[in-house]
């Protein structure tokens, strides 16, 4: 086959199946081989940084790897506001784009796309020839999930026009993460958790991606804490009768209150940052335990009491089995009244909706987005 074939095929062998795409010649026959020979879904996007950021979208909903393609030159130059996101969001995620050929130095769209790619923080995987095809579209793939971040597939125009004999790499299949936390780490947390008199515990994206919803129900039920968010984990606990909602500079009147009179803050995957953390005011006066599985994560952004590295639902679920063996109670801090108020919160009634005859109040309508989503 021809190397946009090649690389199209290798794409589907790792499971590819929707890419968001801006078409040109150094893009153009990859994409129209992925829709005609193996039915990808190729959505079009109308500028390369949309494509970019619908793939990110795409893989933070289905928690899958997103995949976006541009073209050579400003195809990818276009694409670097997104790209810088995808990477600053830790996004496991490829961006297919093509080069101009390496024989051409005097193409209009030449330029140094490994610079560019560099520079943004993303990853760059070249294709180094026809024959390596396979074998660095799956280097790519591990890397997008081993380092956490976009890598770029570059793909020379020559090299898309030169014939080969196809061989299939194995898919690869990202084990998950279930990292164990260290003993001492974790005794170390237990004992501010476990001497915290108002308690809460927050879930961050890391905890959404590890599918600690659960545990951390139970650990918080068992901790009489209330339950609240990062933005990345808005709505995570939705239902749950002390849900306080986002922690942060979004938070309700309700949990603003709560929060404000809290001890301890027990958070998972989150990185308090500046928002979550109302510029540190909202860490006034608490103890901090900070899980996570990066390390790297952990006292980044604000000074934390005790820091345990590991998979948020392990971590969760080793804290539970401690408080039980313990014979642990609950503490007080789950109210009656705590349940009444949030029970009867209504936050379309918390600010005036200021549209006009010409105009909608962005509140107004990110509800009604909200609601239809």
């Amino acid at each position: 086959m021809l190397g946009h074939d090649a690389v199209a095929q290798a794409l589907v062998d790792h499971g590819v199946d929707t890419m968001f795409a801006v078409l040109g010649d150094g893009n153009l026959f990859i994409g129209e081989n992925l829709v005609r020979e193996h039915g990808v879904n190729l959505v079009g996007a109308t500028h390369e940084a949309n494509a970019v950021c619908m793939a990110e979208g795409w893989a933070k909903a289905t928690g899958r790897l997103g995949v976006a393609s541009v073209t050579h030159g400003p195809g990818l130059t276009n694409a670097m506001t997104a790209l810088v996101e995808g990477t600053k969001n830790r996004t496991p995620m490829l961006v297919v784009a093509g080069d101009t050929p390496i024989e051409n130095e005097q193409h209009l769209q030449n330029l140094d796309q490994h610079a560019l790619v560099t520079a943004s923080g993303a990853g760059f995987q070249a294709i180094r020839n026809v024959e390596s095809i396979a074998e660095d579209v799956s280097t790519a793939v591990r890397r997008a999930f081993a380092e956490h971040r976009p890598i770029v597939i570059n793909v020379p125009l020559n090299v898309e026009w030169d014939e080969v004999q196809y061989h299939r790499r194995p898919p690869l299949t990202p084990p998950a993460m279930r990292l164990a936390p260290d003993a001492d780490q974790l005794e170390a947390a237990m004992g501010i958790v476990a001497s915290a008199v108002r308690p809460v515990v927050v879930a961050g994206r890391g905890a959404v991606k590890s599918g600690a919803k659960e545990s951390l129900i139970q650990l918080a039920d068992a901790l009489g804490a209330p339950l609240a968010t990062s933005l990345l984990g808005t709505g995570y606990f939705r239902g749950e009768p002390f849900d306080l909602g986002i922690h942060g500079t979004l938070s309700h009147e309700v949990a603003g209150e709560t929060l404000a009179s809290a001890d301890c803050l027990v958070v998972f995957g989150a990185s308090l940052n500046y928002f979550t953390t109302d510029h540190q005011t909202l860490l006034t006066g608490k103890r901090v335990v900070q899980i996570d599985l990066t390390p790297s994560n952990i006292d980044r952004n604000v000074a934390v009491d005790a820091g345990v590295v590991g998979d948020a639902t392990v971590v969760a679920q080793s804290m539970l089995d401690l408080l039980r063996a313990a014979e642990h109670e609950p503490s007080a801090f789950r109210t009656a009244s705590l349940e009444k108020k949030l029970n009867e919160l209504d936050l379309a009634s918390t600010f005036e909706d200021k549209s006009t005859d010409v105009s909608v109040d962005p509140r107004t309508l990110t509800r009604h987005i909200d609601a239809g989503l």
